[in-house]
């Protein structure tokens, strides 16, 4: 199967910052020493290159194929030990990997899922982790189940009998084929890869989310105690200087 670029997305991330994207047909490069060739997209080969890697280029990458509604998503532990050792590397996706994507598009019994798959968020805000699917006629909630798992372990699970945990989503959204996952006050223990799994009736279908969590509150001190702070400090010293000066005048100049 011939694959179409103008239906083909790549991106592929490090450490959660993009690298280069390939969107529709056009590619937009953010590390200049990434490399990603065009020509072989056709092939259905979207691997990236780095070139004169160093070792602040080690640590995760991810790289996410879109072709139409379907994804794939594959992920690399890059770690580099000697700095000039290594002066190129290349991460390939899986063989054929937009391939892989472009049968999903294709096959009856597969789910196509909406959403993202990359979602940041600010240490102590609001996130929602989207996804969703398009109901039919016919097909109740007596065949749908969705579950939630955060780095492979279950958080949120629902069927007709069960809702874990309680009121974590409603039947109503159920019903309209929107089950996104909602985060509050996000700390850096939520960052992680999320993944929505949901079988419909005779379908099936997954979608993968990395969440990244942005800055750091702890250890930062307002303006306000240490203003207090201050205010105690040149109070508490001019007290101290002001009994020093009553004593020595009363011990020196005592008659």
């Amino acid at each position: 199967m011939p694959i179409k670029p103008g239906a083909l997305r790549v991106r592929w991330e490090h450490n959660g910052r993009t690298l280069v994207r390939f969107h529709h047909g056009e590619l937009v490069v953010y590390e200049p020493r990434a490399r990603f060739s065009q020509a072989e997209v056709e092939k259905g080969n979207v691997s990236l290159t780095l070139t004169n890697v160093t070792l602040r280029d080690s640590g995760q990458y991810i790289g996410a194929i879109h072709y139409g509604v379907s994804q794939v998503q594959c992920g690399f532990t890059l770690t580099v030990q000697e700095q000039n050792q290594i002066s190129l590397v290349t991460l390939s996706a899986p063989e054929h990997a937009a391939l892989a994507a472009a049968h999903k598009a294709t096959d009856p019994t597969h789910l196509p899922l909406g959403g993202s798959d990359h979602e940041e968020a600010p240490v102590g805000t609001n996130v929602t982790l989207r996804c969703s699917f398009t109901t039919e006629p016919g097909v109740g909630l007596s065949k749908l189940t969705v579950e939630w798992t955060k780095d492979g372990k279950s958080i949120l699970f629902a069927n007709k009998n069960r809702i874990y945990p309680p009121n974590a989503i409603s039947e109503k959204e159920l019903l309209k084929g929107e089950v996104s996952l909602p985060l509050s006050n996000v700390t850096r223990e939520d960052a992680g890869k999320y993944t929505c799994s949901i079988q419909y009736g005779t379908k099936r279908g997954s979608l993968s989310v990395t969440l990244r969590v942005l800055g750091d509150t702890m250890g930062q001190e307002g303006p306000g105690p240490k203003l207090r702070t201050l205010e105690i400090g040149l109070v508490t010293g001019v007290l101290v200087a002001a009994w020093g000066l009553a004593l020595l005048l009363f011990f020196c100049y005592r008659p």
